[in-house]
């Protein structure tokens, strides 16, 4: 086989490889959070001006934000279920409850400097919700993988 021959093969193959590839990694996970403040894009600058911008909430898992909640310093825990499903559910001890779509609406009730960790059911509404905190300026902000329904730290129990 000539040289030519076998680009003719090979460079195809791997234009199917890389394409592959691309479309892989959208289903790929979403890096899930260093323990707070050792996050690697932060951990290495020095001043607020020279420290790269979150552009997606962090995925922790339930164990990592239970981890979270006891810690010395817990981040915010935000809730952005709708209240009727507070009530059927409970939510994370503390929790302050902004329904999605009242966010964009109420967002002066939440400090941008601290950690937040949005909850939803799923995950789904909360990756939403993180997504719009981020573009507000948020500076570090965690979705919690698999919503309450992964849940099994303690909860809060919401009234009618």
């Amino acid at each position: 086989m000539t040289g030519l021959a076998s680009w003719r093969i090979l460079v195809p193959g791997l234009l199917v490889l890389a394409v592959g590839l691309l479309a892989a990694a959208e289903f790929l996970p979403h890096r899930v959070a260093e323990p707070a403040g050792q996050d690697a894009e932060t951990a290495t600058t020095s001043t607020e001006s020279d420290t790269p911008r979150q552009t997606d909430p962090f995925e922790t898992s339930p164990a990592e934000a239970l981890r979270l909640l006891r810690s010395a310093e817990p981040p915010v825990f935000l809730d952005v279920r709708e209240r009727h499903e507070l009530v059927r559910t409970g939510t994370l001890p503390g929790a302050v409850h902004i329904p999605l779509g009242q966010l964009a609406g109420r967002l002066e009730e939440l400090d941008p400097r601290e950690p937040v960790v949005v909850v939803c059911r799923s995950g789904r509404r909360s990756r939403i919700a993180g997504n719009t905190l981020l573009r507000e300026g948020f500076r570090e902000v965690h979705n919690l993988s698999g919503g309450i329904l992964r849940w099994e730290g303690p909860r809060e129990e919401i009234e009618e």
